[in-house]
This record gives C-alpha cells, structure tokens and sequence, in this order.
C-alpha cells in the first residue's frame, strides 16, 4: 500500500472512532456539539500524545 492509502485507512478508522464516542456521549445526555468536541479532544489528545 501506498503512503497515501495508509493514511485514508488512518484518517477513516479516526473518524470513525469520533463518530462512534459523540453517538455514546450523546446517548449520555450531551448536545451534539459538546459531545463531538468531547470526542475530538479524547481522540485527537491521544494521536498527538503518542507522536
């Protein structure tokens, strides 16, 4: 694969995990925008912590 194949497969498989983590924080009572907000600080907080 491709160094840009790699990347569309990483950048998808995050998206996914966001959307998974706003549905379950939404599922908990948040708005949709605080969940998303949320969800991005968990998951991108992560990524740039292990770089």
């Amino acid at each position: 694969m491709g160094k840009l194949a790699v990347y569309a497969a990483y950048k998808d498989k995050l998206n996914k995990d966001i959307a998974d983590e706003t549905r379950r924080l939404c599922l908990g009572g948040l708005t949709y925008q605080a969940a998303l907000r949320k969800a991005k600080e968990l998951y991108i907080g992560k990524e740039r912590k292990r770089k």
